[in-house]
Formats: structure tokens, sequence, C-alpha cells
């Protein structure tokens, strides 16, 4: 009770945290504490392992901690969280490499159990094919349960599949509603929103909110909105034509390995180069009017 109310008094205090692991620390390592206080114990560790509270996060540690409690807990809630989380060690942190058939199994058990997060990871599973044959039908089943309680990726990943017809008839609309509830946690699909502006599809063709799309998405990292938006301002589409804006954009996605940047960048500096040369040659400069004849 006392590390509870530790635990509990942490969420605001992180010093508290860090003394109720401990204090759970000393219940696991002890003998012959009750059992359900040690399966208990061993899930708030695992638990703060996992999510980093009051400890430094290690996953592989909180793995064998919430091994036991899974195994051994027979509180259907526990065994749920539980498993979650054992999924998505087995899917996104191993140290070793995904394990899927584990994260699929543990994922089962706690969809089975109305974890509607444990069914967008399912239904990931089936869409990309991870350690199962892919089955976007399937993959959609799950993620319609999953967006029935608004999980984010769920939303996403049906966009997705509305917008480039996998699984279903192609339809911008009902990719456009889906992307549109995830927009506020994801700012991936705001790509495909100006992707919809940029290209009039299913929507009238605007530049400007095309644009305004693209810098939201290519502020968290969006390498493919880079580039859109160097189409933006080489072309002058929306906007003044501003190549010097362009190429910064073309570069930022070149590394990002957009290969069509590689090439608009190559434009650019050769748009640029005859530029300087033609300067040089009209005032008289031999080497530069030789050089301008290999363009």
């Amino acid at each position: 009770i006392y590390a509870d109310i530790l635990y509990k008094e942490g969420k605001q205090n992180p010093g508290e945290m860090k003394r109720a692991y401990e204090v759970y620390k000393d219940i696991v390592e002890s003998k012959g504490v009750n059992r359900d206080i040690m399966i208990g114990a061993k899930f708030k560790m695992g638990y703060m392992l996992y999510n980093g509270l009051g400890v430094e996060q290690d996953y592989r540690k909180a793995k064998d901690l919430l091994v036991d409690c899974y195994f051994e807990t027979e509180n259907r809630v526990m065994k749920t969280l539980t498993a979650n989380a054992l999924g998505k060690i087995h899917y996104l942190y191993s140290e070793d490499g995904a394990d899927y058939k584990k994260a699929k199994d543990y994922f089962e058990f706690a969809a089975a159990n109305e974890d509607y997060e444990a069914k967008c990871f399912l239904g990931e599973i089936y869409y990309k094919g991870n350690g199962v044959e892919k089955d976007l039908y399937k993959a959609k089943g799950y993620f319609e349960e999953a967006s029935s309680r608004e999980i984010t990726d769920a939303n996403c990943y049906l966009g997705l599949m509305y917008f480039n017809g996998e699984g279903v008839e192609r339809n911008t609309q009902t990719a456009k509603y889906y992307f549109k509830k995830a927009e506020d946690k994801n700012s991936n699909v705001k790509h495909y929103l100006g992707l919809m502006f940029y290209n009039g599809d299913g929507e009238a063709r605007d530049y400007i909110k095309a644009k305004n799309y693209f810098e939201e998405s290519a502020k968290n990292g969006n390498q493919t909105s880079n580039y859109y938006l160097g189409k933006l301002y080489y072309w002058g589409d929306g906007v003044e034509t501003d190549h010097k804006k362009a190429r910064t954009y073309f570069e930022i996605s070149a590394e990002g390995n957009i290969e069509d940047s590689k090439e608009y960048v190559g434009k650019i500096y050769t748009e640029e180069a005859k530029d300087y040369l033609n300067k040089a040659a009209n005032i008289g400069n031999e080497e530069a009017k030789n050089l301008l004849k290999l363009f």
C-alpha cells in the first residue's frame, strides 16, 4: 500500500516515483510475500521500466518482469495491459529484432479483451505482412474496430487504404474523412491532404491549401512534403517563383532519399552555373564561353 501511495504521488513528483520503484523492487526480491502482492509489484516495476517512470527505460528488464506477470496473474485487466506492453516490446523495441509471432500472440490476447490499440497493431501486422501472409481484408477489419475508438494510427491506415485503393475501391472522400480524424495527432496525414489539393484529387486544385498542409507535415520531418514544397517554389504554383527556396526544400528532401529531389537540385545548380557563365562570357571571358558550349 505504501508503494502504491508513492506511485500515485509520483505522477506529480518524480522523486516519489523513484522511491516507489525501490519499494516494489524490495517486495519482488523478498521471500514469503503474498502472491498477489508479488505479482502486482512485478507489474508495476515492469510498467515503470517500460515507460521510464522513476527509472531509466529498459525494455529488456521490463519484458522479464511482465512475462512473469502475464503467466502468473489471474487478473484479466492486468493480463490485458501486460499483453499489450509485451506485444509492443516484441514488435517495436526488441534489441534482437522484432519477433512478429510473439507480438501477434500477445496482441491477439489483448484484442480479445477489448484492447483497441492492440487491434490496431494486428491491423498493421496484416497490412504489412509482418510475420503473416498479407491480408488487407483482415487489416481493414481490425483498423475499423480500432477507429471506432479513435485510435489515431487506425484512422491513418484506413485513410491510406482508401487513398491508394488498397483492399478497397479507391475513394478520396473516404480517405479524407479518416485523415481529418487523425490530422491533429499525426502530421503525416497532412501530407496526403496537401496532395489532394495539389493534384486536384477529390478536391478543387488549391496550391495555397496544399502548401499549408505540406508545411505542417514538413515541420515534423515528412521529406516528401519538403519535395512538394520545392516543386511549388520551383514552378511558382500558388507562390512567387523562388529557386533559392526551392533548392533548400529539395536539398532537405534529397537528404531523406527522395530521388526526384536530387534531379531538381541538379537542375537548379545547372541553371545557376549557366547564369554565372553567361555573365562572365558577356564581359569577354573566353573560358566561360567555352564552358557554355557544354550546355
